[in-house]
């Protein structure tokens, strides 16, 4: 197998292979990249001039923007048809192979990396995550609950309000405490954490309140694999809706209803007494 990672000049063998990609959208075709009049490229990895991957990149300043843009969704990873109907266990290896090149192409040439996933890779990174050994199980760790929330904000540049710090460990504590909630920890099998999920619940619903992740292990696909696999466990233990609880940013709202989340509109009213 030998990789190489390219830009893709012609716009036909492109939206060629975007039509045909399991993940391939009217977002990824050049018309409509044409329309959004910014930088982009076409990046696509061969191996031996068997293509067998895509992704777009929207550019400023020669560096990729945040995604998602404006009016604009799945500037993602794109696999080739011959990929994904691979047999599975040859798939997921090969997969890993190919996402883990491309991932360490670009963070060689450029300062940031960001993808609006399409809805269909999020199986491809659960088998990632299993691929790696990766499981989940209950745990009591609020430390390890409270580190990896925190890291999740400092890896957007944000400083989380002390209280808040404060909060998710009582309302952890409360809930392990009198039984309205748990913990669910993604390790690795030597037994790191890397991935850590605050659930509550009541007779009818589960709500994921608070998540953390370790930020040197993003690539592993514990986050999808830590949501998936408790969607999964709650709905055998009969409850009726998972809640993700809003969404609150676009990259969250990105991320929750590329797991099949409903967007539900929900209220906040005010009433104050006259001055």
């Amino acid at each position: 197998m030998t990789l190489q990672l390219a830009a893709c000049h012609d716009r036909a063998r492109w939206n060629d292979f975007v039509n045909a990609s399991p993940q391939g959208n009217v977002f990824c075709l050049t018309p409509f990249l044409d329309a959004l009049d910014e930088d982009y490229e076409l990046l696509v990895v061969e191996d031996e001039g068997d293509l067998q991957l895509g992704a777009v990149l929207i550019k400023k300043d020669g560096q990729p923007i945040r995604a998602p843009y404006p009016f604009a969704l799945y500037h993602g990873v794109l696999l080739s048809q011959r990929l994904w109907e691979l047999p599975q266990h040859r798939r997921v290896k090969r997969y890993m192979e190919v996402i883990d090149f491309l991932l360490a192409e670009l963070e060689g040439r450029f300062d940031r990396i960001s993808f609006c996933l399409h809805y269909r890779i999020r199986r491809q990174e659960y088998q990632h995550a299993i691929a790696r050994g990766i499981g989940c199980e209950l745990s009591t760790d609020i430390d390890a609950l409270d580190r990896l929330n925190a890291l999740t904000f400092e890896r957007q540049g944000i400083e989380r309000d002390p209280h808040e710090g404060f909060l998710v460990r009582s309302i952890a504590r409360a809930a392990l405490d009198q039984g309205f909630g748990e913990i669910v920890a993604c390790k690795y099998p030597a037994g790191s954490i890397v991935s850590s999920l605050l659930l509550l619940h009541d007779k009818r619903s589960a709500y994921a309140l608070v998540m953390g992740n370790d930020p040197d292990d993003r690539k592993n696909g514990s986050g999808i694999y830590v949501f998936l696999e408790n969607i999964r466990r709650y709905q055998a233990k009969g409850f009726s809706t998972f809640d993700f609880l809003g969404i609150n940013s676009p990259n969250r709202g990105d991320f929750k209803t590329s797991l099949n989340a409903t967007p539900t509109p929900y209220f906040v009213v005010t009433w104050e007494r006259p001055a």
